[in-house]
């Protein structure tokens, strides 16, 4: 099954979590961090906020972003577990290995 997202959303199938080392987790103690994904679907239609002109994506199909974990909608689609964010909900795209990092 082929999912197209509608708008300016982004379809990201979500990293695994951590996997953490301690026997107690204290969830609540723990502020929610970033969760990363891979970008697996785009909208067809990214627009200008101010006059609706088309604009170009932020991100593009293979990249890997960090985005809430709050975030969006978590969706189930032939199986597989992904998460629907709208664009603005992207907060920072993951360089891969051998690509310029901003310090």
């Amino acid at each position: 099954m082929t999912v197209h997202p509608i708008g300016a959303r982004v379809l990201v199938r979500p990293a695994p979590p951590p996997r953490r080392s301690t026997v107690l987790d204290v969830v609540e103690a723990v502020p929610p961090v970033p969760t990363s994904g891979q970008v697996v679907a785009l909208g067809r239609r990214q627009t200008c906020g101010r006059c609706g002109a088309p604009a170009p994506a932020s991100v593009v199909v293979g990249d890997v972003v960090l985005f809430a974990p709050s975030a969006g909608q978590e969706v189930r689609v032939g199986g597989r577990d992904y998460v629907l964010l709208e664009a603005a909900d992207v907060l920072a795209v993951i360089p891969l290995a051998g690509e310029d990092v901003a310090e």
